[in-house]
């Protein structure tokens, strides 16, 4: 958690710091593109899932294979926050 809220007021200070440059604006919008869509999914997918998973009490075959893909997708969430982190860098750096 405090990894995330370092990176949201992180986020907040590039687009505030670079929003007079044109081409630092976009590369800061698409951070926060990125940073809403993987929060979105987060908040819409991973959390439900992950609260059924724990207040199940039996595992089924089905419950077991959407866990599966539940951890599969999980790995994807980091790329996003990536893009973000790259995107705000490129931003500093056309700024």
């Amino acid at each position: 958690m405090l990894a995330h809220s370092a990176f949201e007021i992180c986020l907040v200070l590039a687009i505030w710091m670079a929003w007079q440059t044109a081409p630092a604006r976009l590369y800061v919008l698409l951070a926060l593109l990125a940073d809403v869509a993987m929060r979105t999914w987060s908040f819409a997918y991973f959390i439900p899932a992950a609260l059924k998973f724990e207040s199940a009490e039996t595992w089924t075959a089905t419950l077991r294979s959407q866990a599966v893909a539940w951890t599969g997708l999980s790995k994807c969430r980091p790329l996003l926050d990536l893009l973000a982190l790259i995107l705000v860098a490129m931003a500093f750096w056309v700024a």
